[in-house]
């Protein structure tokens, strides 16, 4: 009876061990599989800035109970959104010139000739 009791509680502290690694086998998947994009698309710095903004996004998910898979991809939405912002910030900042001479003079003269 003991033994069988022991058996039973290996078994359930194997499970408990391999549940998250199954989780962190997936989840170094879906992180992997993103940096390799970022880096292709825009390079190894913002590779590794979105690297970090995905395991925050990881780090502020909900978890699911029990044994739910946690879903990676709402880590990698979020990371993507970061990137997103910051690249069509970088943008702006790069072609602010053009755009306020294009847009902020004529509005400018537009007015002055109102006057």
């Amino acid at each position: 009876m003991l033994e069988k009791r022991k058996m039973l509680m290996d078994a359930e502290t194997d499970r408990c061990i391999e549940l998250p690694s199954s989780f962190l086998i997936l989840a170094e998947k879906e992180l992997s599989a993103f940096i390799r994009a970022v880096d292709q698309l825009f390079g190894a710095e913002q590779a590794r800035r979105s690297a970090l903004d995905w395991i925050e996004e990881l780090e502020r998910m909900d978890w699911p109970s029990g044994e739910s898979i946690p879903d990676w991809r709402r880590a990698t939405v979020g990371a993507s959104a970061r990137l997103g912002a910051f690249v069509i910030w970088q943008w702006t900042s790069r072609h602010s010139k053009f755009e306020t001479s294009v847009f902020v003079t004529p509005r400018s003269s537009v007015n002055r000739s109102r006057d």
